[in-house]
């Protein structure tokens, strides 16, 4: 749509920025609700930026995790399709991930850039639910996650090992996780069935990263916090039929 008093020129840039620009919506399959607030999954705004004529996708790291930056990676991203380019920053630490994502915060600050990024071009309002932490469920658990991010980031006096001796160091953390776990209130049925999920979903991703199982990214999301634990079972019944299915394939000479 042009201004009604531009200029040939500035009615040349509006038809060439908005007329060229298609529609294209993020498939219903790739949207989540938690809490009663729709959310989007990365794989479905990388799949409608695809139809949508994604030219490229450039990352850079800005910062990378340090105990003198609370262990936080920043990255930039910049999504460049034909009506333009859109930039989006994406940070990630112990604080705002959770357990098993932290070990890989570079790569979830980069999932979290071009998140932002594909978002601004195509115009989706939802936020990707990558960009999301565990909220921890009640104010001592907030404790025992800072602690626990305290802990990782203070600076160490063991020698730095160059072979295989770490055990001194492995010895550490573990007694660390034990120290945590006893000071954990003990876990119901529910916190139970997810912890027996994530076991599985780590299973079920290294055979997907193998070749032997084609994942949906819904299956393996996390939890909504109202989940029950038929819900958690029922996703794992499904889970279990996939990875079933890839065992049975490979022991009769599959891929």
């Amino acid at each position: 749509m042009t201004e009604p008093n531009a200029s040939e020129p500035e009615r040349a840039w509006y038809v060439k920025t908005y007329a060229d620009k298609p529609t294209v919506t993020v498939d219903a399959k790739w949207l989540t609700n938690r809490q009663g607030r729709d959310f989007v999954l990365f794989a479905g705004l990388l799949d409608a930026a695809h139809r949508a004529g994604l030219q490229e996708i450039r990352t850079l790291v800005v910062q990378t995790p340090h105990p003198q930056n609370q262990m936080t990676t920043i990255v930039h991203a910049t999504a460049a399709f034909p009506w333009g380019s859109f930039d989006g920053v994406g940070d990630a630490n112990p604080e705002n991930t959770n357990r098993m994502i932290a070990p890989h915060a570079i790569r979830m600050a980069e999932t979290r850039a071009k998140a932002r990024a594909l978002r601004d071009a195509l115009n989706v309002a939802a936020v990707a639910i990558e960009e999301l932490a565990e909220t921890p469920r009640d104010d001592n658990e907030a404790e025992r996650h800072r602690e626990a991010a305290r802990v990782r980031t203070q600076p160490s006096n063991e020698p730095d090992f160059v072979g295989d001796p770490p055990s001194a160091r492995r010895v550490s953390e573990e007694s660390i996780r034990r120290a945590a776990s006893a000071a954990a209130p003990p876990k119901g049925p529910r916190d139970q069935a997810v912890e027996k999920f994530d076991r599985m979903r780590t299973t079920a991703v290294r055979m997907a990263t193998a070749g032997t199982l084609d994942l949906d990214d819904a299956l393996i999301a996390p939890f909504p916090a109202d989940a029950t634990v038929e819900d958690v079972e029922r996703r794992m019944g499904q889970l279990l039929v996939l990875i079933n299915a890839a065992l049975q394939k490979k022991k009769e000479g599959g891929v």
